[in-house]
């Protein structure tokens, strides 16, 4: 494991013509304090965590603009979950209130015909919620995260994923909103590549863990409403038998068939490690400006 030192973001104008005010960089600043916060690479799901900031400051710079710093704890190839030890602290689960199935996307990175397609689903009973605060300001992936229902492992009445989203908007419902979120990948997008993500708690022996389904193509939501349900839930629950400190599963769907892409330990530590190399660090990988683009990182089962 090895430390660097990077910006996190600024009040300068960025590439889109958006600010961020110097009291919205404190409030990040703020979520990040007490927690660690892991580090992606550029902005895509599919990869694992390449490390977690550890510490954050607010620096004014000579022209008046002010940077929101991050010091950050890089994971390396010969890192483990014997010698990688935290200091207490742990991620922080997703906030949300899964009393109601929401849809969060950036507005900046909708497309012309986006705004429509996400009004029409969420009159099938979901709230929008606008992320843009939580942007990244130069990704090349335009993320949509649709907020579902908690799963109750062991309880065989509440079933898997889906049915949890099935249960909160009636079956019909659901398939009508599956129909709406494919059109989202029909139409020309701004960025390179659209991605629906389905995010849900889970409770296992009385333990929240966060559970995140990455569906790359319109195919993979059809495909997801119609398969064994049972599948998502033998995954998670096996992974959570053999690391019981986990707080993070991440499936994807990868041909048809759903696959464990990694999980995180409750510090941030995660089951595949994808070093980055100094070269990486020094091109800015890890800010939010970062674009590089790599391989998803799957775990053999």
């Amino acid at each position: 494991m090895r430390q660097a030192v990077g910006v996190i973001s600024t009040t300068r104008v960025d590439a889109h013509g958006d600010i961020l005010q110097k009291d919205e960089l404190e409030r990040m600043g703020a979520r990040m304090a007490g927690k660690y916060t892991l580090i992606g690479y550029g902005h895509d799901p599919r990869h694992p965590p390449i490390g977690r900031v550890i510490s954050t400051r607010l620096i004014r710079q000579e022209d008046g603009e002010y940077e929101l710093v991050g010091t950050f704890e890089i994971w390396d190839k010969n890192d483990n979950s014997n010698n990688i030890l935290g200091d207490g602290r742990r991620i922080e689960l997703d906030s949300h209130d899964y009393s109601k199935p929401t849809i969060s996307y950036n507005p900046l990175f909708l497309n012309q015909n986006d705004p429509q397609i996400l009004s029409e689903i969420a009159k099938l009973g979901f709230q929008l919620k606008d992320d843009r605060i939580e942007k990244a300001y130069e990704s090349i992936i335009s993320t949509i995260i649709i907020y579902g229902s908690f799963i109750y492992l062991g309880n065989k009445a509440l079933g898997a994923f889906i049915d949890g989203f099935f249960n909160q908007l009636g079956q019909k419902t659901a398939i009508e909103a599956i129909n709406g979120l494919k059109k989202l990948y029909l139409k020309p997008l701004l960025r390179e590549e659209r991605l629906v993500t389905f995010r849900c708690p889970i409770i296992h022996n009385g333990v929240r863990h966060e559970l995140e389904v990455i569906l790359e193509k319109s195919s993979d939501i059809e495909e997801l409403s119609k398969c064994n349900l049972s599948t998502i839930e033998e995954l998670v629950e096996n992974a959570l038998v053999s690391e019981p400190r986990i707080s993070q599963v991440v499936i994807g769907c990868t041909e048809g068939k759903l696959r464990i892409l990694y999980t995180v330990r409750y510090d941030g530590f995660p089951s595949v490690i994808a070093p980055i190399s100094d070269d990486e660090l020094t091109q800015g990988a890890l800010s939010p400006e970062g674009t590089a683009e790599r391989k998803p990182h799957r775990e053999g089962r």
